[in-house]
């Protein structure tokens, strides 16, 4: 609860750096901007609103101190309990608050020209969805009301620093999303000479991604730097199951003729090898799970999964599209073969 009958607390102590802050910078155009009222109501304004969020337990600003002061200039009445309507009032009461106090004191609340200040909300926790909730409704507040003398600035503290670091993290998860496709992509296209070929084998790759975050969302891992690297890992095996499939299958249609039965072979004996690549992997990566550390648990759960996803999607998504579309680029190697061959005999008849 707030003390609106004492003095506030120092939000240095103890008892408040055991909360999670959110400093939002009150930054004046001139000089004594933090004397204004309507920049202190605008303050104070500021800390009813985010107090109505669920997650915001407490909060702290010059207009507190003000009010506290105030209060203490009149027999701590109530109905004085608030922000006088004259600058040189106000520069009153904080003259009387803060002589005395040396300026390392002082610089805990306001700059010495009275140009900046800040107000500290303190969360509850610094859960994800948390953090981006209350940083739109503080940017909501911002935007909704402007300041002559001022403006706000987001945002310090520890939320702060979270809620700038989440976003960073999820710019650059989907960077690496997209990069990592993009690149498993292209060397697709330069294996088998075919726009379609990087199709049919980032399918299972994306089904794998989709089921990783699925996971991730159900057991309440949130998107974080040590997850990051899981994306590039995770594509760079699963990428060769299907590399393995799609490859027996084009050698065993050039020699056949009969897609069916290429695709048959196909798993047969390349699949083989990829079940015992991918058991493998998967049980051992399972390992970590039973790990003391949690990053080497979540990491050995996500990778295993990511590399079961994609080893049990080439093994029977990737079949199902050569069969069911037949693509072009499989049945072409077979007259490339063909026109190889007679040209090479032509020559030897020659």
């Amino acid at each position: 609860m707030r003390k609106a009958d004492n003095l506030p607390p120092d939000p240095s102590t103890s008892s408040q750096r055991v909360r999670r802050p959110l400093i939002i910078v009150a930054e004046g155009y001139d000089k004594d901007a933090m004397k204004d009222p309507d920049v202190l109501r605008t303050m104070e304004k500021f800390q009813r609103y985010l107090e109505r969020d669920p997650d915001v337990g407490y909060s702290f600003s010059l207009a507190d101190i003000l009010r506290a002061v105030n209060m203490v200039f009149h027999e701590l009445e109530p109905k004085w309990g608030v922000i006088p309507n004259d600058w040189i009032d106000v520069g009153g009461l904080f003259f009387v608050f803060f002589s005395g106090s040396p300026p390392s004191e002082t610089a805990k609340y306001v700059t010495t020209d009275y140009a900046t200040a800040h107000v500290t909300f303190y969360a509850k926790n610094h859960k994800g969805d948390n953090i981006r909730r209350i940083i739109k409704r503080a940017r909501e507040f911002i935007e909704q009301n402007p300041m002559e003398k001022a403006q706000f600035r987001l945002a310090g503290g520890l939320i702060g620093v979270l809620a700038a670091g989440n976003e960073e993290i999820l710019k650059n998860d989907l960077l690496m999303n997209a990069l990592g496709f993009l690149t498993m992509y292209v060397t697709v296209l330069f294996t088998y000479r075919s726009w379609a070929a990087g199709l049919y084998l980032l399918a299972p790759l994306a089904l794998a991604n989709l089921m990783m975050n699925a996971y991730l969302s159900t057991a309440g891992i949130g998107i974080n730097i040590s997850t990051l690297p899981v994306v590039t890992v995770g594509m760079g095996f699963g990428i060769d199951y299907g590399m393995y499939i799609l490859s027996r299958t084009i050698e065993e249609y050039t020699k056949s003729g009969d897609l069916d039965f290429a695709v048959r072979e196909s798993l047969s004996t390349s699949g083989k090898a990829v079940t015992f690549t991918a058991v493998t992997m998967v049980l051992a990566t399972l390992v970590w799970y039973f790990s003391e550390i949690r990053f080497d648990a979540e990491m050995g759960v996500l990778l295993a999964l990511w590399m079961a996803v994609s080893f049990v999607a080439s093994m029977t998504l990737l079949p199902v599209l050569l069969v069911g579309l037949r693509p072009r680029f499989i049945l072409r190697e077979r007259a490339d073969v063909a026109a190889a061959s007679a040209t090479t005999t032509r020559g030897a008849v020659s």
